[in-house]
């Protein structure tokens, strides 16, 4: 089981490899997001902003069509 910082890092990870992998500008990802650019470094860096809320988790899995293991316990990446 991972602890919660593990599962941040990951959610960190999995954000930014999202995001690349769909092309997607960190301008674009952050408003399909309902966030700012700002915030949105701060997760990809693995720092979740204290006015940010749970939201933005499902927001994300909702996006990407992802399940809670593969959001938080799952490193994605590209399948060679």
């Amino acid at each position: 089981m991972n602890s919660k910082k593990d599962e941040i890092l990951i959610f960190a990870h999995n954000l930014t490899w999202l995001r690349k992998k769909h092309g997607l500008s960190k301008r674009s990802m952050a408003k399909r997001l309902g966030i700012g650019v700002e915030s949105l470094n701060k997760l990809e860096q693995g720092i979740i902003p204290p006015r940010l809320t749970a939201n933005i988790f499902f927001e994300v899995r909702r996006y990407f069509k992802l399940t809670p293991a593969q959001q938080l316990t799952q490193w994605l990446e590209d399948e060679t």
